[in-house]
Protein backbone atom coordinates (compact mmCIF):
# COMPACT_ATOMS: atom_id res chain seq x y z
CA UNK A 1 0.00 0.00 0.00
CA UNK A 2 2.36 2.68 -1.24
CA UNK A 3 1.36 6.32 -1.41
CA UNK A 4 2.63 8.87 -3.88
CA UNK A 5 5.45 11.12 -2.72
CA UNK A 6 5.19 14.87 -2.14
CA UNK A 7 7.59 17.36 -0.54
CA UNK A 8 4.99 19.66 1.00
CA UNK A 9 2.99 18.87 4.10
CA UNK A 10 0.20 21.49 4.45
CA UNK A 11 -2.53 19.13 5.66
CA UNK A 12 -3.32 18.31 9.26
CA UNK A 13 -5.23 15.16 10.15
CA UNK A 14 -6.32 14.00 13.59
CA UNK A 15 -6.52 10.28 14.32
CA UNK A 16 -9.18 9.83 16.98
CA UNK A 17 -12.64 11.43 16.84
CA UNK A 18 -13.32 11.19 20.57
CA UNK A 19 -13.00 13.79 23.30
CA UNK A 20 -9.20 14.01 23.03
CA UNK A 21 -9.43 14.54 19.28
CA UNK A 22 -12.10 17.21 19.70
CA UNK A 23 -9.94 19.14 22.17
CA UNK A 24 -6.94 18.83 19.86
CA UNK A 25 -9.02 20.15 16.94
CA UNK A 26 -9.78 23.31 18.90
CA UNK A 27 -6.13 23.73 19.84
CA UNK A 28 -4.89 23.29 16.27
CA UNK A 29 -7.51 25.70 14.95
CA UNK A 30 -6.34 28.48 17.27
CA UNK A 31 -4.77 31.36 15.27
CA UNK A 32 -1.50 31.02 17.17
CA UNK A 33 -1.06 27.50 15.77
CA UNK A 34 -1.37 28.46 12.11
CA UNK A 35 -4.22 28.89 9.67
CA UNK A 36 -4.09 25.66 7.68
CA UNK A 37 -6.81 24.07 9.79
CA UNK A 38 -7.56 20.37 9.99
CA UNK A 39 -8.51 18.36 6.89
CA UNK A 40 -10.37 15.57 8.67
CA UNK A 41 -10.51 13.07 11.47
CA UNK A 42 -9.53 9.44 11.05
CA UNK A 43 -11.13 6.88 13.32
CA UNK A 44 -11.22 3.08 13.54
CA UNK A 45 -14.88 3.00 14.59
CA UNK A 46 -17.08 2.39 11.50
CA UNK A 47 -20.05 4.01 13.27
CA UNK A 48 -18.26 7.37 13.14
CA UNK A 49 -17.37 7.25 9.44
CA UNK A 50 -19.27 9.85 7.43
CA UNK A 51 -20.15 11.92 10.50
CA UNK A 52 -18.68 15.27 11.47
CA UNK A 53 -17.05 16.60 14.61
CA UNK A 54 -17.46 20.38 14.76
CA UNK A 55 -17.82 20.50 10.95
CA UNK A 56 -14.74 18.35 10.42
CA UNK A 57 -15.48 15.04 8.60
CA UNK A 58 -14.59 11.66 10.09
CA UNK A 59 -13.02 9.20 7.65
CA UNK A 60 -11.93 5.56 7.72
CA UNK A 61 -8.18 4.84 8.08
CA UNK A 62 -8.09 3.67 4.45
CA UNK A 63 -8.78 7.25 3.36
CA UNK A 64 -5.11 7.96 4.02
CA UNK A 65 -4.22 5.73 1.07
CA UNK A 66 -5.88 8.20 -1.30
CA UNK A 67 -3.59 11.05 -0.27
CA UNK A 68 -0.10 11.74 -1.63
CA UNK A 69 2.65 10.44 0.62
CA UNK A 70 4.14 13.12 2.92
CA UNK A 71 1.40 15.63 2.05
CA UNK A 72 -0.01 15.51 5.58
CA UNK A 73 0.85 15.16 9.26
CA UNK A 74 -1.31 12.92 11.43
CA UNK A 75 -1.79 13.92 15.09
CA UNK A 76 -2.77 10.84 17.06
CA UNK A 77 -5.08 11.74 19.95
CA UNK A 78 -6.30 8.44 21.36
CA UNK A 79 -4.65 8.12 24.79
CA UNK A 80 -3.83 4.51 25.72
CA UNK A 81 -4.78 3.25 22.24
CA UNK A 82 -1.71 4.79 20.63
CA UNK A 83 0.12 1.49 20.12
CA UNK A 84 -2.77 0.07 18.08
CA UNK A 85 -2.96 3.21 15.94
CA UNK A 86 0.79 3.09 15.35
CA UNK A 87 0.43 -0.46 14.03
CA UNK A 88 -2.25 0.70 11.58
CA UNK A 89 -0.23 3.65 10.33
CA UNK A 90 3.07 1.83 9.98
CA UNK A 91 1.12 -0.79 8.01
CA UNK A 92 0.44 1.99 5.50
CA UNK A 93 4.22 2.61 5.21
CA UNK A 94 3.95 5.74 7.35
CA UNK A 95 6.82 6.58 9.70
CA UNK A 96 6.43 7.56 13.33
CA UNK A 97 7.59 11.12 14.12
CA UNK A 98 7.80 11.79 10.39
CA UNK A 99 4.29 11.16 9.08
CA UNK A 100 2.51 10.88 12.44
CA UNK A 101 3.09 11.84 16.06
CA UNK A 102 1.59 11.09 19.44
CA UNK A 103 -0.38 14.25 20.14
CA UNK A 104 -1.72 13.42 23.57
CA UNK A 105 -2.28 16.76 25.31
CA UNK A 106 0.08 16.97 28.29
CA UNK A 107 0.61 19.64 30.94
CA UNK A 108 3.00 22.48 30.23
CA UNK A 109 6.41 22.20 31.87
CA UNK A 110 7.52 24.72 34.47
CA UNK A 111 10.14 25.95 31.99
CA UNK A 112 7.23 27.19 29.85
CA UNK A 113 5.26 28.74 32.71
CA UNK A 114 7.97 30.26 34.89
CA UNK A 115 10.64 32.46 33.34
CA UNK A 116 12.72 32.54 36.54
CA UNK A 117 12.83 28.75 36.67
CA UNK A 118 13.79 28.56 32.99
CA UNK A 119 16.79 30.81 33.64
CA UNK A 120 17.76 28.71 36.66
CA UNK A 121 17.40 25.48 34.70
CA UNK A 122 19.71 26.73 31.97
CA UNK A 123 22.27 27.65 34.63
CA UNK A 124 22.21 24.41 36.63
CA UNK A 125 21.15 21.59 34.31
CA UNK A 126 24.73 20.51 33.62
CA UNK A 127 25.63 20.57 37.30
CA UNK A 128 22.90 18.26 38.60
CA UNK A 129 21.89 14.66 37.98
CA UNK A 130 18.23 15.44 38.66
CA UNK A 131 15.86 15.37 35.71
CA UNK A 132 13.99 18.52 34.73
CA UNK A 133 10.85 17.06 36.32
CA UNK A 134 12.57 16.50 39.66
CA UNK A 135 14.13 19.97 39.55
CA UNK A 136 10.66 21.41 38.98
CA UNK A 137 9.38 19.61 42.07
CA UNK A 138 12.31 20.83 44.15
CA UNK A 139 11.86 24.40 42.92
CA UNK A 140 8.16 24.53 43.70
CA UNK A 141 8.25 22.92 47.15
CA UNK A 142 11.23 24.98 48.26
CA UNK A 143 9.46 28.06 46.92
CA UNK A 144 6.45 27.28 49.12
CA UNK A 145 8.20 27.73 52.49
CA UNK A 146 10.01 31.12 52.54
CA UNK A 147 7.28 32.44 54.86
CA UNK A 148 8.37 29.95 57.53
CA UNK A 149 11.15 30.43 60.04
CA UNK A 150 14.25 28.25 60.06
CA UNK A 151 17.19 27.48 57.84
CA UNK A 152 17.54 25.34 54.69
CA UNK A 153 19.73 22.27 54.22
CA UNK A 154 20.84 20.02 51.39
CA UNK A 155 22.60 16.71 51.95
CA UNK A 156 24.20 15.50 48.75
CA UNK A 157 25.41 18.57 46.86
CA UNK A 158 27.37 16.88 44.06
CA UNK A 159 28.42 19.67 41.66
CA UNK A 160 26.19 22.36 43.16
CA UNK A 161 23.27 22.54 40.73
CA UNK A 162 20.44 22.08 43.22
CA UNK A 163 22.36 24.10 45.82
CA UNK A 164 22.35 27.00 43.35
CA UNK A 165 18.60 26.60 42.93
CA UNK A 166 17.99 26.65 46.69
CA UNK A 167 20.38 29.53 47.31
CA UNK A 168 18.55 31.57 44.65
CA UNK A 169 15.12 30.92 46.14
CA UNK A 170 16.20 32.02 49.62
CA UNK A 171 18.72 34.72 48.70
CA UNK A 172 16.34 37.67 48.99
CA UNK A 173 15.72 36.76 52.62
CA UNK A 174 19.40 36.00 53.19
CA UNK A 175 18.14 32.70 54.60
CA UNK A 176 21.00 30.38 55.51
CA UNK A 177 21.35 27.40 53.15
CA UNK A 178 23.60 24.70 54.67
CA UNK A 179 25.25 22.31 52.22
CA UNK A 180 26.53 18.94 53.41
CA UNK A 181 28.69 16.72 51.18
CA UNK A 182 31.94 14.81 51.16
CA UNK A 183 32.75 16.54 47.83
CA UNK A 184 34.62 13.36 46.94
CA UNK A 185 31.71 11.04 46.10
CA UNK A 186 29.71 8.44 48.00
CA UNK A 187 31.28 7.57 51.37
CA UNK A 188 31.98 4.00 52.46
CA UNK A 189 28.85 1.83 52.45
CA UNK A 190 28.27 -1.02 54.87
CA UNK A 191 24.70 -1.97 54.04
CA UNK A 192 24.08 -4.83 51.65
CA UNK A 193 20.99 -3.27 50.04
CA UNK A 194 22.93 -0.28 48.67
CA UNK A 195 23.82 -0.44 44.98
CA UNK A 196 26.03 2.63 45.03
CA UNK A 197 29.62 2.08 46.13
CA UNK A 198 32.26 4.23 47.72
CA UNK A 199 33.58 6.80 45.25
CA UNK A 200 30.50 7.00 43.02
CA UNK A 201 29.84 10.61 41.90
CA UNK A 202 33.44 11.57 42.66
CA UNK A 203 33.58 13.92 39.66
CA UNK A 204 33.24 16.94 41.92
CA UNK A 205 35.33 18.85 44.43
CA UNK A 206 34.87 21.47 47.12
CA UNK A 207 36.75 24.25 45.34
CA UNK A 208 34.75 23.84 42.13
CA UNK A 209 31.42 23.92 43.96
CA UNK A 210 32.49 26.88 46.07
CA UNK A 211 33.49 28.78 42.94
CA UNK A 212 30.17 27.99 41.25
CA UNK A 213 28.28 29.32 44.30
CA UNK A 214 30.54 32.28 45.03
CA UNK A 215 27.87 34.83 44.14
CA UNK A 216 25.75 33.90 47.17
CA UNK A 217 26.29 35.19 50.70
CA UNK A 218 23.67 32.91 52.27
CA UNK A 219 25.65 29.67 51.80
CA UNK A 220 27.37 27.63 54.51
CA UNK A 221 29.36 24.64 53.22
CA UNK A 222 29.92 21.63 55.50
CA UNK A 223 32.53 19.36 53.96
CA UNK A 224 32.83 15.79 55.21
CA UNK A 225 30.73 12.75 56.01
CA UNK A 226 27.33 13.60 57.50
CA UNK A 227 26.60 13.88 60.43
CA UNK A 228 30.25 14.24 61.47
CA UNK A 229 30.30 17.48 59.46
CA UNK A 230 27.56 19.09 61.57
CA UNK A 231 28.78 22.22 63.37
CA UNK A 232 27.37 23.58 66.64
CA UNK A 233 25.53 26.28 64.64
CA UNK A 234 23.91 23.67 62.38
CA UNK A 235 23.03 21.53 65.39
CA UNK A 236 21.29 24.44 67.11
CA UNK A 237 19.33 25.55 64.06
CA UNK A 238 15.75 24.74 63.07
CA UNK A 239 14.90 23.99 59.43
CA UNK A 240 12.04 24.88 57.10
CA UNK A 241 13.26 22.87 54.10
CA UNK A 242 15.64 19.92 53.76
CA UNK A 243 16.63 18.31 50.46
CA UNK A 244 18.03 14.81 51.00
CA UNK A 245 19.95 13.45 48.00
CA UNK A 246 22.20 11.03 49.87
CA UNK A 247 21.59 7.83 47.82
CA UNK A 248 22.56 5.26 50.50
CA UNK A 249 20.78 3.75 53.49
CA UNK A 250 22.99 4.88 56.38
CA UNK A 251 23.23 8.48 55.19
CA UNK A 252 19.46 8.78 54.75
CA UNK A 253 18.90 7.23 58.20
CA UNK A 254 21.21 9.85 59.69
CA UNK A 255 19.43 12.65 57.81
CA UNK A 256 16.04 11.56 59.11
CA UNK A 257 17.26 11.28 62.70
CA UNK A 258 18.94 14.69 62.62
CA UNK A 259 16.57 16.90 60.63
CA UNK A 260 13.09 15.57 61.37
CA UNK A 261 13.12 16.72 65.03
CA UNK A 262 14.41 20.11 63.87
CA UNK A 263 11.69 20.77 61.26
CA UNK A 264 9.56 23.82 61.98
CA UNK A 265 5.79 23.61 61.78
CA UNK A 266 4.99 23.37 58.07
CA UNK A 267 8.58 22.48 57.20
CA UNK A 268 9.37 19.92 54.50
CA UNK A 269 11.86 17.15 53.83
CA UNK A 270 12.16 16.16 50.16
CA UNK A 271 13.88 12.83 49.52
CA UNK A 272 15.36 12.26 46.09
CA UNK A 273 15.68 8.71 44.65
CA UNK A 274 13.00 7.28 46.97
CA UNK A 275 11.31 5.37 44.15
CA UNK A 276 14.38 4.40 42.11
CA UNK A 277 15.63 0.81 41.90
CA UNK A 278 19.20 2.13 41.93
CA UNK A 279 18.76 3.45 45.49
CA UNK A 280 16.78 0.84 47.47
CA UNK A 281 18.40 1.97 50.70
CA UNK A 282 16.73 5.38 50.42
CA UNK A 283 13.21 3.97 50.53
CA UNK A 284 14.11 1.48 53.24
CA UNK A 285 15.58 4.19 55.46
CA UNK A 286 12.63 6.57 54.99
CA UNK A 287 9.97 3.90 55.49
CA UNK A 288 11.64 2.52 58.61
CA UNK A 289 12.11 5.92 60.21
CA UNK A 290 8.58 7.19 59.58
CA UNK A 291 6.81 3.89 60.32
CA UNK A 292 5.95 5.01 63.86
CA UNK A 293 5.76 8.76 63.18
CA UNK A 294 2.66 10.89 62.78
CA UNK A 295 3.90 12.25 59.46
CA UNK A 296 4.18 9.84 56.54
CA UNK A 297 6.12 10.18 53.28
CA UNK A 298 4.08 11.20 50.25
CA UNK A 299 5.30 9.42 47.12
CA UNK A 300 5.51 11.63 44.03
CA UNK A 301 5.32 10.45 40.39
CA UNK A 302 8.87 11.77 39.88
CA UNK A 303 10.27 9.13 42.27
CA UNK A 304 10.78 11.65 45.07
CA UNK A 305 9.08 11.46 48.47
CA UNK A 306 7.90 14.40 50.57
CA UNK A 307 7.37 14.67 54.33
CA UNK A 308 5.53 17.73 55.66
CA UNK A 309 5.52 18.61 59.35
CA UNK A 310 1.91 19.79 59.28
Amino acid sequence: MQMKSSVNRPLRIIFGAGNKGRMLLRVLNMPVNGDSGVLCFIDSDPQKWGSKVEDCPVMAPEYLLTLPMHSFMIYVAVGPGYDQVRDILTGYDLTENVDFVDAGITPMALTELNYEYRLLWEKIRNRSLLSDERLQVLHQFAGAVPHLSGEVAEIGVYRGGTAYLLATIFSDQKRRVRLFDTFSGIPATADSMDIHREGDFADTNLSGVAEFLQGFDNIAIHSGVFPDSVTPEADAASYCFVHVDADIYRSVCDCCAFFYPRLVQGGMMLFDDYGFATCPGVRKAVDEFFADKAHKPLYLPTGQALVINN
